[in-house]
């Protein structure tokens, strides 16, 4: 049964697959005892769940080789792996369920890029991605509720999260100014790029991935968007911004946006994701590439900017109504929010 579930008949041969006689009930002590005989970089300790009595089993090992990211990535359902001491990340159909670190446990599909005023600017070019791969694959297309849930939706939204991510680790400062699609997208006079270039790469990769979703090929693609993200990332390294679409189509960096010698909006830092609840902070007391942010946001509305500080600190900039208001990274995660 855990074959046909899993597909494993057509890899047996191909991949060192070990089926134990008598399925083991999954406790701690068995996973302890199995522990040594796993390499986390190929092993994968497969488990089973008992639809009658509503037990988790232990029914097997496998060596995948060199190829552990695909394999798993087609076979396994639910994945739990540890990346270090004190942090795991539980995995469903290759979305990201909840991680915990540093103590803390986080949902990441209740955080800020998945829902309020920043995934609405983001909302309808993740069901774009959704929509041209099913066109591509000629698969038939659902309603807009269901296309939110797609992983084709939500693997864009974990690309663009990811970009976050990479700024924070990077620590040498930066911002990205978003804004929408390049056709519809009109640069304003308060706004010079250097280095202007046409590149979407990033999206290219997208498509591909899901294209190829649960095929081997999907190795590659995958390692060329981790290559192209973290190219879009360094080139946050040049003074100046990097400025792309939501369709993470590279339009120029190094873009200076100018500032006036007056502001005509009110700036606040919310405590919600919908904006809801926010205080505001007197605009002087930023720097230069915080300012250069509010000022983007609010005269390019509809805009979104990620604006990192050398220290690791993100602030995810958007406008709402009249004004700008800003997200800080230790709100990423709402876990604590009904």
């Amino acid at each position: 049964m855990p074959e046909a579930a899993f597909g494993f008949s057509k890899f047996t041969k191909a991949f060192n697959l070990i089926r134990f006689d008598e399925p083991r009930k999954l406790t701690v002590n068995e996973l302890v005892r199995l522990a040594p005989a796993c390499n986390p970089e190929k092993t994968i300790i497969l488990a089973g769940y008992h639809e009658l009595t509503g037990e988790l089993f232990l029914w097997g090992l496998v060596d995948v080789g060199w190829r552990p990211s695909v394999i798993v990535t087609r076979l396994v359902e639910l994945r739990i792996r540890a990346f270090g001491p004190g942090e795991l990340k539980i995995t469903l159909h290759g979305r990201v369920q909840c991680s915990y670190k540093d103590g803390r446990l986080s949902f990441p599909e209740r955080g800020l890029i998945h829902s309020g005023c920043i995934y609405d600017f983001f909302k309808e070019t993740s069901l774009l991605l959704c929509r041209e791969v099913k066109a591509a694959t000629g698969r038939q297309q659902e309603d807009t509720i269901t296309l939110e849930r797609d992983f084709r939706s939500t693997g864009y939204l974990f690309a663009l999260q990811e970009i976050i991510e990479r700024m924070q680790q990077l620590q040498h400062g930066g911002c990205i100014l978003i804004v929408p699609e390049a056709a519809s997208y009109q640069s304003g006079p308060q706004t010079t790029v250097k280095y202007r270039c046409q590149d979407d790469t990033v999206w290219n990769y997208l498509c591909g991935r899901s294209i190829l979703h649960d095929q081997f090929q999907k190795e590659d693609v995958e390692s060329g968007l981790r290559d192209a993200l973290d190219a879009l990332v360094r080139l946050t390294a040049v003074d100046g911004a990097v400025l792309m679409t939501r369709k993470f189509e590279l339009l120029g960096f190094g873009t200076v946006v100018q500032l006036p010698p007056a502001v005509g909006y009110k700036v606040f830092r919310c405590h919600d994701r919908h904006a809801a609840q926010a205080t505001e902070i007197p605009v002087e007391s930023f720097g230069t590439r915080h300012r250069s942010a509010f000022e983007f946001c609010y005269r390019s509305a509809p805009s979104v900017a990620i604006v990192a500080s050398q220290d690791g600190d993100i602030k995810v900039v958007t406008r709402v109504g009249d004004h700008v208001f800003f997200w800080e990274n230790t709100v990423f995660d709402y876990s604590a929010e009904g």
